[in-house]
């Protein structure tokens, strides 16, 4: 191979290397705020019955609704105050005992609910991460429980005068006539993220109770079909409903570096993008931030390494002493 052909092989390789640091870049200093730090927010803007708040959706912070006192003092949107009362005189007239356990929460009510939960399974010997994870399965992180719209409610049986699994059954065959649907089905876990819950109830008006109760689906799948809710501008390199697995990106990448004799990691990278951004004054307590860094000082020792010809630039800055 002559020397022209090894200095194009070279050249190729580093604007192949440019390339793929630049994607690098974008994943690796900015998609830890596009897809964890920055909260995403429900839409609130449609239909305020189709409102979906799940641990991607937050609810927004301006969000308001007027609520009404049930007979027992618990709370709900007073929009689907009608219909439930309704619901509920007709179980009632059914020879059902049935009360609402709860509505309206606060955040600071959903807080609390969720620490107890992590307590009892920290009682239980697992560790305070094991613990979190696992409440999760059963209880809305704070933000983005439906309770906190005022929409949803506990339902339960008076079991001193009926079953629980009477009460359950009926809601199940007949809530939808209301506009109420069972939100978290046992069959639709692996999309709701949250585990069965028989006595929950969200209202989302007649015609689209009845349309997912008729076609099996859950909120999710309903807005998926009929509403076009995801919004695929947030999502990186795909055209998919979810994120891009970061393992797949770390195998395509490692397949681009093998293939090109390219030695080169996704950490490696960081502490490159960590350099140039000081060499273009990026300002560091930002860039510490963006990289997801405790402080500054992890940023500076750590990720970032200036050449010999960068030392020499900031050398040079120095104003030499005036001569008398």
């Amino acid at each position: 191979m002559n020397r022209r052909s090894v200095l194009k092989k070279y050249n190729n390789k580093k604007i192949l290397l440019k390339i793929v640091f630049l994607a690098a870049m974008i994943i690796l200093g900015f998609s830890r705020f596009i897809l964890h730090d920055q909260k995403q927010y429900a839409d609130t803007s449609g239909d305020w019955r189709l409102i979906l708040v799940d641990k991607n959706h937050y609810i927004p912070k301006d969000y308001q609704m007027n609520l009404i006192r049930l007979s027992n003092g618990k709370q709900v949107d007073s929009r689907i105050y009608p219909s439930l009362q309704k619901m509920f005189n007709d179980a009632r007239a059914n020879g059902l005992a049935l009360f609402v356990r709860e509505g309206y929460r606060t955040a600071q009510d959903q807080q609390q609910i969720m620490n107890e939960r992590i307590r009892e399974y920290e009682n239980q010997g697992y560790s305070k991460p094991q613990a979190t994870k696992m409440a999760e399965k059963y209880v809305a992180i704070p933000g983005t429980s439906e309770h906190q719209l005022g929409l949803s409610v506990d339902i339960n049986a008076n079991q001193t005068k009926c079953s629980s699994e009477k009460v359950y059954s009926w809601l199940d065959n007949n809530a939808y006539k209301y506009g109420f649907i069972k939100r978290y089905p046992s069959n639709k876990s692996y999309i709701t993220g949250i585990h069965n819950e028989p006595w929950h109830y969200r209202y989302v008006g007649k015609e689209a109770a009845a349309t997912m109760k008729n076609q099996n689906l859950c909120l999710e799948e309903y807005l998926k079909k009929y509403n076009d809710l995801y919004n695929k501008d947030f999502f990186i390199l795909s055209n998919k409903e979810i994120p891009v697995d970061p393992r797949i990106i770390q195998k395509n990448f490692r397949k681009i570096c093998k293939a090109n004799d390219i030695d080169a990691t996704f950490h490696t990278l960081r502490h490159t993008y960590a350099t140039n951004c000081i060499k273009t004054n990026i300002d560091v307590k930002t860039l510490s931030e963006t990289l997801g860094h405790a402080n500054v000082n992890i940023t500076l020792n750590r990720y970032v390494h200036t050449s010999l010809d960068f030392k020499k630039q900031q050398i040079n800055k120095i104003e030499p002493p005036i001569k008398p």
